[in-house]
Order: structure tokens, then C-alpha cells, then sequence
């Protein structure tokens, strides 16, 4: 009786499985490959899909009209977008070379990098993420005055990350797609800290990172990471792909792939 209960959930599980061997992700983010890996994606297809992200959805962008359905809306049609721009690189081979950089985990954490052909089949995964705090849209610091001002707006408040997730099946152009909030509450961050993160002060690396980040948030920054008090949400939604969300929409994709 206990395999008649779990036999349907294992067979749910397996075809999961099968379809994340087949993601193709549309982002060079080193943060959102590490979820995928931690969703065991060892093998990964990356086709970055470079669009004009301030034109697309520009209906739904002012960043002092910042409603959530406004949000919502804006991250999806820039992940729908993505997702089409990936489409006609595979459908027209208009890639470098018409061919894609191909990551190859081990079992120990190495990872080679080799390109391989455009493929012809697969799930495309996209998606965009913005930052808000008080009422407005955070985007990519233009430079380190602002990423301060971005901090000092964070200190002992609060902002959140409206991020999408898109997926589409290559052959049948098939999609879903999703929206997760999480918002994160700090504590007050004194003037000095602020300073060290963006003047490049140790650890470096890290504060080159944030200048690439929407509101200048890494959540796992090795300072920044201390004045968090509370997060309401998933920790991997901030850091960019929700796996949950992944597992949850690669289910209802391939429900939508069978009615097809």
C-alpha cells in the first residue's frame, strides 16, 4: 500500500528530473548557475539573451509608479523577451559561431567550460529580477555615490526583490512562468561600513559584484550579509531563481507540453 501511495510522486519526480537535464539557461549569471547546479543541472546550455531591458516593458516602468501588479508585470515581459530573443539566435544561428558555451560540472565542483552546437530542443529558462524600496524601482547602481545611497535607504528599513522566472519549450513554444517576492529587513548599517563596501575596500571582489547588482543588494555579501535582521521569503529568490519555483514550473510545463 505504501508503493500505491508513492509510485505517482516518484514517476512526477523522474520526469522533473528529465526536463531540468534539458534547461538551457538564457543569463550569464554565475548565481543563477549555482542554483541550477544545486538543483543537480551538471550539464548546462548557457545562451545569454541580450535585449534592450529599458525599452521592453516600458509601459510598466516608472519608478515612481512601482504597484505591485506594475512589477510584476514589467519583470515578466522582460523574462518573455529574453525567452523570444533566444528563440530566433536557435531558429535564425545567430550566435557567434551559431554555437552556445557549455558548462560541465564534476562530482567534486570543477567546471569545464566548451562550446557546443545551438541546440534544437530544450526548455529555455529566463527571467529578471529589479530591487524596490520606498515606493520606487532600484536598478543597477550607476556608480558608487549611488550604490551609498541605495545602503543608506536599506539602513534599519527595507526593500524587496520581484524577480520572474520564464520557461519555454524550444519545439512547441510552450510557456509558464512566474513572479516570487521576498523582502529583506535590515538593521541600522553604520557610515563606515557603508563607505568600506563601495569603496572597494576588502573583500574586493565582492564589492566589484555589487555595482553589477540590481540596488546594488548581494544578500551574501560577506559584510553587508551581518545587518540582515529578517528575511521574508527564499534566500535563492533574492541570490536570483527561486528553485522551488523551478521545480514547481517544470511540472506545469510539462503538463501544458502533453496537452499540446
Amino acid at each position: 500500500s505504501v508503493c500505491v501511495f508513492w509510485y505517482p510522486k516518484v514517476i512526477q519526480i523522474n520526469k522533473v528530473n528529465r526536463m531540468l537535464s534539458r534547461i538551457i539557461l538564457g543569463s550569464q549569471s554565475s548565481s543563477r548557475r549555482a542554483m541550477l547546479l544545486e538543483l543537480g543541472c551538471k550539464d548546462m546550455c548557457i545562451i545569454p539573451a541580450k535585449i534592450n531591458e529599458l525599452e521592453v516593458g516600458l509601459e510598466y516602468r516608472n519608478k515612481y509608479n512601482t504597484t505591485p501588479d506594475r512589477i510584476e508585470k514589467l519583470v515578466l515581459a522582460i523574462g518573455t523577451a529574453k525567452a523570444d530573443r533566444i528563440l530566433d539566435i536557435i531558429r535564425t544561428g545567430s550566435a557567434t559561431s551559431d554555437m552556445a558555451d557549455h558548462f560541465v560540472y564534476s562530482d567534486h565542483g570543477s567546471c569545464t567550460k566548451v562550446k557546443c552546437p545551438l541546440p534544437s530542443s530544450g526548455i529555455i529558462l529566463t527571467g529578471d529580477q529589479v530591487v524596490t524600496c520606498g515606493g520606487q524601482i532600484y536598478e543597477k547602481p550607476v556608480d558608487a555615490a549611488e550604490a551609498k545611497q541605495f545602503y543608506q535607504d536599506y539602513s534599519d528599513g527595507s526593500c524587496s526583490t520581484v524577480g520572474s522566472v520564464v520557461l519555454t519549450d524550444i519545439e512547441t513554444k510552450c510557456s509558464v512562468s512566474a513572479v516570487d517576492i521576498t523582502t529583506l529587513h535590515f538593521n541600522s548599517i553604520p557610515e563606515e561600513v557603508i563607505d568600506s563596501i563601495v569603496s572597494n575596500n576588502p573583500p574586493r571582489e565582492e564589492n566589484d559584484v555589487i555595482m553589477y547588482c540590481c540596488g546594488a543588494l548581494m544578500s551574501e555579501h560577506t559584510v553587508l550579509s551581518a545587518y540582515i535582521r529578517q528575511i521574508d521569503g527564499d534566500i535563492d529568490a533574492v541570490l536570483g531563481l527561486r528553485k522551488a519555483t523551478v521545480i514547481d514550473l517544470l511540472a506545469k510545463l510539462e503538463t501544458k507540453i502533453a496537452a499540446h
